[in-house]
């Protein structure tokens, strides 16, 4: 499934950063919210081009920690903490029985200064971008 995820992120829709804008000091948070039936991996202002990269490593969920991600169970959720500013959110469905499946989300979302937003990943936001074979 990894190896398909990094051929999809390639092709992904909208591979646009947001850029942050309230300087470097995280003063603000980001909670993600899994309401999907999958565990999903998050991660907050990476580059697709980096998250497919770690996605062909030995150890993907290892590299997918070094880049920052963090993995959601279904029906759970995470902080990140952010500087105010616009940032980009992608969730990656990290299922080892829809192998060769790829489900991804992306959201956006502006966090005020010393704000908490929450952004929910829902089973409807997840696109299916399987490469075709």
């Amino acid at each position: 499934m990894l190896v398909a995820l990094a051929a999809c992120l390639a092709v992904s829709a909208s591979s646009a950063m947001a850029g942050g804008g309230g300087g470097t000091k995280k003063n603000a948070t980001i909670e993600v919210q899994n309401a999907t039936s999958y565990v999903l991996f998050v991660f907050v202002d990476v580059s697709d081009s980096k998250i497919q990269k770690a996605s062909t490593n030995a150890d993907p969920i290892a590299a997918f920690k070094q880049l920052g991600g963090k993995q959601i169970e279904s029906s759970a959720s995470v902080s990140f903490k952010v500087a105010a500013g616009k940032h980009n959110i992608t969730a990656v469905v990290i299922d080892p029985d829809y192998e060769g499946q790829v489900l991804i989300a992306k959201d956006y979302t502006d966090v005020a200064k010393g704000a908490t937003n929450v952004v929910v990943i829902e089973q409807e936001d997840l696109q299916d971008v399987t490469p075709e074979s």
